[in-house]
C-alpha cells in the first residue's frame, strides 16, 4: 500500500497519506512530492512504526524541508 500511495503523491503532486486532507489511515506514512521548476523530482515518504496523525506544525516543517531539497536539486542541475 505504501508504494501506491507515493506513486499517487507524485501523479498527483500532492501530499497523501497519514496527514493528507483525505487521511489514508492504513498507511505508514505521508509522502510529499518534491516540485520544482514545473516538474516533480520525486517523492519523500515519512514512515512510522504504525498510523500516526502528524500535527499541522510538524507537517509544516515537513513541507518546508522537503521546499529546501528541491531548491538542493534545482541547484544541482544548473
Amino acid at each position: 500500500m505504501e508504494k501506491q500511495i507515493a506513486q499517487r503523491a507524485y501523479e498527483k503532486k500532492g501530499i497523501f497519506g497519514a496527514a493528507s486532507e483525505k487521511k489514508d489511515y492504513n498507511c505508514l506514512g505521508t509522502y510529499l512530492p518534491i516540485l520544482g521548476d514545473g516538474m516533480v523530482f520525486g517523492v519523500v515518504g515519512f514512515l512510522f512504526p504504525k498510523p500516526k496523525w502528524i500535527s499541522e506544525e510538524s507537517l509544516q516543517f515537513l513541507l518546508f524541508m522537503t521546499s529546501q531539497l528541491s531548491f538542493a536539486l534545482e541547484r544541482y542541475r544548473i
